[in-house]
């Protein structure tokens, strides 16, 4: 006997620090969450196969991702009887190879980088709750947010199991977008 609950949202803390991020999920277009809208946002995700006790995220080592979904499913097992396990149904965001000349510079600069999502398939894992280390600001890239036409044809070099826009400005490629460092940074101290 099994059990799955679904929810809009979590609230994100620390064990030592103060406050919560709260982290919303909710796709279904006819149904908006709260009446107001069917968010998906982004997050750091601890990789698959990491060792919790063991891993310092930074840049490099985290999974980008859209949450998708949040539920919790109960599990009957045979040594702990029933367990109730929180989850997120997250879509994992590739990093986008392609130079650009304009932007490479202050990319650079600004330690930023450009993810896409798979399309039409997403690569999809289901991670538990704990796994989200928290919310990451990201800004669509371009003017139509996606994969331009004009990198038509450079599929395998820059943006694998992705795809272009059928047309110039048509937007209907692979979502794209910058990680925002700087919203990321604003409130640090120097």
């Amino acid at each position: 006997m099994g059990e799955i609950s679904l929810f809009g949202g979590v609230a994100i803390g620390h064990k030592t620090l103060k406050g919560v991020q709260r982290v919303y999920a909710w796709p279904f277009p006819k149904r908006l969450f709260w009446g107001t809208c069917n968010r998906q946002d982004f997050v750091f995700v601890r990789p698959r196969g990491s060792d919790h006790a063991l891993y310092h995220p930074s840049p490099d080592n985290v999974w980008y991702c859209r949450c998708l979904l949040f539920f919790t499913i109960v599990v009957r097992t045979d040594v702990m009887g029933s367990v109730r396990i929180k989850c997120a149904l997250l879509s994992k965001l590739e990093p986008y190879g392609a130079p650009d000349p304009e932007a490479d510079n202050w990319m650079r600069k600004s330690e930023s980088c450009r993810l896409y999502e798979l399309a039409p398939t997403p690569r999809l894992f289901v991670r538990p709750i704990t796994a989200i280390l928290g919310k990451v600001p990201m800004v669509r890239a371009g003017n139509t947010g996606t994969i331009p036409f004009s990198m038509r044809g450079h599929e395998r070099a820059y943006y694998p199991g992705g795809r272009c826009d059928s047309a110039a400005d048509k937007g209907d490629g692979s979502r794209l977008w910058y990680v925002n460092t700087w919203a990321m940074k604003w409130s640090q101290k120097e």
